[in-house]
């Protein structure tokens, strides 16, 4: 039948594979390869850590793999928290800090990984090179990528927030300066930036100034063209942007904050690790102070 011989000729192609391959005496010929030389640093880079390296800080240690996860998790917890929180919270210094440096590090080593890499790969053979689509090299920069993306994305964040409210940042500053108390911001926000963080704040509310001036506004009577507050010509404190404080946001307890105050009359217990769904205003303290995530 027509089946039968073509099942016939394939049993007999295979045999003549089999015959192929099998050596003389019927066994696979065995390749021995030559044991692949680790990479060799050179002498500048004896001071460098193991896996994932580290800086001089209290939450990354040199040389200690242990110390850098969580380093990694608390950077990626403030994250979070100022992606999802409606307000600023405190500038993190130590932590950014912490991050600049680990990454320059990392980029050190990193530069000084594909130097290794390059010199043992032309001393190996062509039929010795590794077959793995990656090297060392490109998991610890991918890792590096990661690390980048968190603290830029922590600092995308923040600006987005200074940029929508600059003019009640700016504004408590010139309060701070001139010590008046006649118009009081309901959320302050200028002591939780950044040195750097302020100077952008206020340039960004006296070029608003300027542009609105532009395109109109000094055509209005000269009461109101002011975009802070003017009493008693101009409008009061209703002209500042405020974060709104009683968004619904999403928490993990990162420890036991045992019973919480979530209305005028009702409390509630919250442990570790529990997920809930309440006004930002609720868990305010909380966030700030490190023990609830945002997610």
């Amino acid at each position: 039948m027509f089946f039968d011989d073509r099942l016939a000729d394939t049993s007999d192609f295979e045999s003549s594979l089999h015959d192929e391959v099998k050596g003389v005496d019927g066994v696979h010929p065995s390749v021995s390869l030559p044991p692949r030389p680790p990479p060799s640093f050179s002498a500048s880079s004896s001071h460098l850590p193991g896996r994932l390296g580290g800086v001089n800080s209290s939450i990354v240690e040199e040389g200690n793999p242990a110390k850098v996860s969580p380093f990694v998790t608390s950077l990626v917890n403030a994250t979070e928290s100022e992606r999802h929180c409606p307000d600023i919270l405190r500038y993190p210094t130590a932590l950014i800090d912490t991050a600049v440096g680990f990454i320059a590090h990392q980029q050190e080593r990193v530069r000084q990984l594909l130097e290794a890499e390059k010199k043992a790969s032309a001393r190996e053979l062509s039929d010795t090179v590794s077959l793995l689509p990656f090297k060392p090299s490109d998991i610890m920069s991918l890792e590096l990528q990661r690390l980048q993306f968190f603290l830029c994305e922590l600092l995308r964040c923040r600006l987005r927030k200074i940029e929508a409210m600059c003019m009640s940042i700016y504004y408590e500053g010139l309060l701070e300066e001139n010590h008046a108390t006649e118009v009081e911001v309901p959320s302050p926000q200028r002591g939780f930036l950044s040195h750097n963080e302020r100077i952008v704040a206020d340039r960004l509310a006296i070029a608003s100034r300027k542009a609105a001036l532009q395109v109109g506004l000094s055509g209005v009577p000269e009461a109101l063209q002011h975009l802070l507050p003017h009493p008693p010509d101009g409008e009061g404190n209703e002209v500042l942007p405020e974060p709104d404080l009683n968004t619904y946001v999403f928490g993990i307890a990162l420890v036991d904050l045992d019973m919480v105050r979530v209305g005028k009359n009702s409390e509630q217990s919250i442990q570790s690790n529990d997920l809930f769904l309440m006004p930002y205003s609720t868990f305010r303290p909380y966030v700030r102070a490190g023990q609830v995530r945002l997610v």
